[in-house]
């Protein structure tokens, strides 16, 4: 199974096009959070129409930047894997978007025990011994990727 991961589009296409060119064809193309920058069901969905035509099998969860109405949408798309888990190919898949809270300054902020809660579900659906794969937005908590002014914002869980 060939997939492919994209973070942090903010409503643009750029490099998309490039990329698909560079991977070729691919099972599954991963989006792990921030779809819109700040928009809702329309900006996800003019975006992910130009996707599908790249990628016709996208799996998302949403991002920080992303309004808590994309979840719906991305789930009534059948696209989301928001506290959700799926096998694909003998690999289970789980993954929860959003990121954690942090003042209330992006639309789709999570306390850590909200996070922990949906990570739990989605194992719950795909509860089998074989490889996991998590498509989380927010990072882990002690990495270089997770730090904001220096300071550690990564899930704990």
């Amino acid at each position: 199974m060939k997939l492919v991961t994209i973070s942090d589009l903010h409503g643009s296409t750029t490099g998309v096009y490039e990329l698909s060119a560079q991977v070729g064809t691919v099972d599954w193309l991963l989006i792990s959070g921030d779809i819109t920058h700040f928009g809702g069901i329309r900006e996800a969905a003019d975006l992910l129409a130009e996707l599908r035509l790249l990628f016709p099998n996208i799996l998302a969860v949403p991002g920080n930047c992303d309004r808590p109405e994309v979840v719906d949408y991305l789930r009534r798309e059948g696209l989301s894997l928001h506290g959700e888990g799926r096998l694909l190919q003998g690999v289970r898949i789980v993954g929860v978007g959003g990121g954690l809270f942090a003042g209330g300054h992006t639309p789709l902020e999570l306390k850590e025990e909200a996070f922990e809660s949906l990570l739990s579900d989605a194992l719950k659906q795909v509860d089998q011994p074989l490889p996991l794969l998590m498509l989380v937005h927010n990072p882990p908590h002690g990495t270089r990727v997770d730090q904001v002014h220096r300071a550690h914002v990564g899930s704990q869980v």
